[in-house]
């Protein structure tokens, strides 16, 4: 009898809790079909732009996050003229010759033999230091650099991510360079001045800086309901302060990324965009 009843009350939780989550995606899709209607008003929408106008009509501190990423995915699906084009500009395609900086040695001109294959009219300029690299980009010497970003012995390898992120460099595209000896493999990713969108890019890395470090795992979780694949976590500590961040790779490739996007802009509005990107490989 006993027993009878429990089930008799699962099953009336059940369907209670079934009816309330439908009411919360109704109430989702309502308050996502409002905002689009607010952000439809405005004459020119930019990442900026649109990143202000989310902030401000969630100016309350997010009580329930996992919600708010459902109504970031409402959002996408109602207003489709919103993509990561919005945030981020499209990748040129009229470059007709692309210079390299890179500190030589075997690993790294394999990784820039790669590279190259893929950049128009590639040049390689050899730099003295990894700071001169990220100089030589900075200054607009060079159209871009080369950096080793992690290790199968190391991990991510902070020091070289955390310069980039100081001269504000963002990664565009990433090799893998094995070393034939060791068989230890090496990430290498060739950063710009400007994180630039096109279809291919398949992952992106961004910091959370450490006044947000306690919702860091609230954040993953969120952002993996939306469809991204967690690569990568580690710490980096930036050089201009020393502030720490938590470095997040995600893989977006079948990610709802336009959404996972307007989700930063509230929830994490102070993270920080290290690099959206591709990976290139060796073809020979």
């Amino acid at each position: 009898m006993e027993k009878e009843v429990l089930l008799k009350n699962l099953m009336y939780l059940r369907s209670k809790e079934q009816t309330l989550h439908q009411l919360k995606k109704a109430q989702g899709r309502r308050i996502a079909a409002l905002v689009c209607e607010h952000l439809r008003t405005i004459p020119l929408l930019a990442g900026d732009t649109v990143g202000d106008e989310m902030r401000l009509l969630f100016s309350q501190d997010v009580p329930d996050s996992a919600f708010f990423a459902d109504i970031c995915h409402e959002m996408v699906l109602q207003m489709p003229e919103v993509t990561p084009a919005t945030f981020f500009p499209l990748a040129q395609g009229n470059e007709k010759e692309t210079t390299v900086s890179y500190l030589k040695n075997a690993h790294s001109d394999r990784a820039y033999r790669i590279f190259a294959a893929h950049l128009p009219g590639a040049s390689a300029i050899p730099a003295a230091t990894s700071y001169s690299c990220c100089e030589d980009v900075s200054t607009g010497k060079a159209t871009c650099c080369i950096l080793p970003v992690h290790t199968e012995k190391s991990g991510i390898l902070t020091t070289f991510c955390a310069l980039a992120e100081q001269y504000d460099l963002f990664i565009h595209a990433i090799t893998t360079v094995t070393d034939p000896q060791t068989e230890e493999a090496t990430v290498f990713a060739l950063f710009k001045r400007r994180c630039e969108w096109n279809p291919n890019k398949t992952f992106y890395a961004f910091g959370i800086p450490e006044e947000l470090l306690a919702h860091c795992g609230k954040i993953l979780c969120d952002v993996s309901a939306l469809g991204a694949t967690v690569l990568r976590v580690g710490a980096l500590q930036t050089m201009d302060g020393g502030r720490a961040i938590c470095l997040i790779v995600l893989d977006v490739g079948r990610a709802d990324l336009t959404a996972i996007l307007l989700y930063l802009e509230v929830a994490a509005k102070s993270h920080i965009t290290l690099g959206l990107f591709e990976e290139w490989t060796d073809n020979e």
